[in-house]
This record gives structure tokens, C-alpha cells and sequence, in this order.
């Protein structure tokens, strides 16, 4: 409840208790169940895929291209009795700040007037959500051909070099890049841009690899994978590289992880729902037959 002082909050309390309307009709807007907003991003033009959770309902979307969202609170009784009180919406993007805003629900219903909402239920400002880490990924060569490759003795003659390079842009950042997880060595996830599908596979770590565990400054952190390819790993198609690594925030509740699927912070498919902005104009593979 950063946003709200507690003069201001004690009055909102007390008008979320009341069973009347204490303005008049002519003074307040009807209820609503429809919240409404935008985010933005400092370091994109893009802000598609910021993930917007309501605590207290299980309630959650993403932002589309322009950063626009919509959650529609679901009508009659929630959770066995109407919903009242003071409930954070938050904006999630797991390399940008946390950022949250409150909301008053009466009843299970928007409360009309509240300070961060119009009468629609828009918020009155977009949300400007700030990169905290950076993470850039490069790959070589950017083509494989599966007809190609020679497997000789139960080795590849293909490998492929992802050098992952992150980076804190303010403060910094603790950050588990695991160097194995389970018996999957340096995994790297590999997802088909078209059909969302994704195989991880194992690496080497070139050089001396880091701590699984480390806290990430101003100066690049830099890891030099490489990953062997055989012929049957990946069908033709274009694949978006992706290194497995996770951000610690304690800010960030349990709930909303959990919102997210049980498996959202494992390796495998349930990771590529935790929402991030990954750069790098060259981290795409093109597989041909």
C-alpha cells in the first residue's frame, strides 16, 4: 500500500465498509467488474507479454503489443462470499521491477471513485514498468541443415556456440544460473517460434564456469555454451534460444508463481511461462531438413 497515505487510507476503508453510498447517486459511478490499463516498457517500443495478476482472485492476463490489458471480475460470489477490501494488481515481467497497483473491490465489484481508476474502471495512468537486468544471447552459426551433420563414432561434427551475456542495469541482481539441473548439464532450451513446442539440451561450459548462484552488477556477466546437435534433436523450422536462469525478488508473492502453472520455475515447458525480455539480434537457429 506504497501508493496510499494513511489518512487517505482509513477513509477508503471506511467507504469500502459502508453498505450505502455515502455521495449520492448523482456523485458516484455504478459498479463495475471490468479493469482496465496499459504498461510500458523503458528499454522496448514493444510491451506485449507483461503478465497482470489480481491477488485475492484468481485472475490473470497478458499485455497485448501496445501493452494493453483487461481482467473482467467474475459476477456473483467469490470464493464462497463477495469479495471487500484492498487488492494489488500487479505487473510482472521477471528481468523488470515489480510494480503494483491498488484496487478497492465491494462486494466482489470495482468501488466507484477510488485513486488509481476512472469511472470505467481505466487506469488512470499508465504503468512504466524499468528494465533491472539485461539479458542478451548470440549464437554460432545462426543455420543448421540436419542432412548435414556426420555422426561419427556417437559424436557430432555440429556444435553450436550461445554465448549468454547479462547484465544489471541499475542496482544489483542475484541471479541462479544453474550450471546443471538434475543430471542435464548447462541446459539450454531450444523453442520452435511456430509451434511454441521446446527440447532442452545439454551443454559444455566453455572455459571456467561461475557460481550457480551469483549477484550480477553493472559489468557483464558472460557464459560460452556449447551445444552439441545431432540430426534428430530439432525438425526443420526456426528456433527462439532460450538459457535457463531464474531472478530472485523476494518481493514477488508466492501466489503469482504459482498463477503462473506448478511447474513455472522447473526446467522444461513450464518455464517459457515465466514472462522476460530477452535481446539479442542473433539468438534465432534455422533447422532445414
Amino acid at each position: 500500500m506504497n501508493a496510499i497515505k494513511l489518512p487517505t487510507l482509513f477513509s477508503l476503508l471506511l467507504l469500502i465498509s459502508c453498505s450505502g453510498n455515502p455521495f449520492g447517486e448523482s456523485e458516484i459511478a455504478a459498479p463495475d467488474r471490468v479493469l482496465s490499463g496499459r504498461v510500458r516498457l523503458n528499454e522496448s517500443d514493444s510491451a506485449a507479454g507483461v503478465y497482470v495478476w489480481l491477488e485475492g482472485f484468481s485472475l490473470s492476463t497478458w499485455s497485448d503489443q501496445a501493452g494493453r490489458f483487461e481482467l473482467k471480475l467474475p459476477p456473483g460470489q467469490v470464493g464462497g462470499g463477495n469479495v471487500t477490501g484492498i487488492f494489488k494488481l500487479y505487473y510482472y515481467l521477471a528481468n523488470y521491477d515489480l510494480k503494483t497497483t491498488d484496487i478497492l473491490v465491494r462486494d466482489g465489484v470495482l468501488l466507484q471513485p477510488q485513486p488509481a481508476l476512472d469511472a470505467e474502471g481505466e487506469l488512470l495512468q499508465p504503468v512504466n514498468l524499468r528494465e533491472k537486468l539485461k539479458i542478451d544471447t548470440a549464437i554460432q552459426p545462426n543455420y543448421l541443415s540436419n542432412s548435414r551433420i556426420r555422426v561419427v563414432a556417437g559424436k557430432t561434427n555440429f556444435l553450436l556456440k550461445v554465448e549468454v551475456s547479462i547484465q544489471a542495469t541499475r542496482g544489483p541482481v542475484v541471479v541462479f544460473f544453474p550450471k546443471a539441473v538434475n543430471s542435464v548439464v548447462a541446459p539450454v532450451i531450444f523453442k520452435n517460434t511456430k509451434t511454441g513446442e521446446s527440447k532442452v539440451i545439454a551443454s559444455t561450459i566453455a572455459g571456467i564456469g561461475d557460481t550457480d548462484i551469483a549477484t550480477i552488477d553493472r559489468l557483464p556477466r558472460i557464459r560460452t555454451l556449447a551445444v552439441p546437435l545431432f540430426p534428430d534433436d530439432l525438425v526443420p523450422g526456426d528456433y527462439e534460444i532460450i538459457p535457463y536462469l531464474l531472478i530472485k525478488d523476494p518481493e514477488i508473492p508466492d501466489k503469482l508463481i504459482e498463477s503462473l502453472g506448478s511447474n513455472a520455475l522447473e526446467l522444461g515447458d513450464g518455464y517459457l511461462k515465466v514472462p522476460f525480455v530477452r535481446q539479442g539480434s542473433h539468438r534465432l537457429l534455422h533447422v532445414q531438413q
